[in-house]
């Protein structure tokens, strides 16, 4: 058995109606404050004040300026250059990484430290990974092999 359709108008009279009910909250809350709500004091709220006239930087207050912090950007601190062979290469190695060859052969002729053991990633051992579905331990595979980059990097 299908369902009731509605018609569109019956939405919009529903929308119409919960616009008029936000515009009257809206208009019970209208020129309240905080201050005005924790006092208890007989006395109208303040009417809200209406900015007529457009600020320019030099009418900003200097206290705010003070807490929007320093003017600009703090300066990095850069060394002296590099020869220009060496950027070029590096920038590319940057952007696109090293080829999977280059990342094995690095990986194989610069191994881990021997009396440096915690940089070695803790391998899986096989009732763990019995229990475990392939995804995971593809997973853990690529994680095991960062890790093992960064020994090697740190090393």
């Amino acid at each position: 058995m299908g369902k009731r359709k509605r018609s569109d108008s019956y939405f919009h009279e529903d929308l119409w109606k919960k616009l008029k009910k936000l515009e009257r909250r809206l208009k019970k809350c209208e020129g309240r404050t905080d201050r005005d709500r924790e006092s208890s004091s007989g006395t109208p709220p303040p009417s809200p004040v209406e900015c007529t006239e457009d600020w320019t930087v030099e009418d900003i207050p200097e206290e705010l300026l003070l807490a929007l912090g320093k003017e600009g950007e703090e300066e990095n601190i850069v060394g002296g250059e590099i020869q220009q062979q060496l950027t070029e290469r590096w920038t590319n190695i940057i952007h696109q990484g090293l080829g999977k060859e280059a990342r094995e052969n690095l990986t194989t002729k610069h191994p881990s430290p021997t009396n440096f053991m915690a940089a070695v990633p803790p391998v899986l051992t096989e009732a763990i990974a019995a229990a475990m579905n392939e995804a995971s331990k593809r997973q853990d595979k690529r994680i095991v092999f960062c890790q093992a980059l960064i020994a090697k990097r740190l090393c």
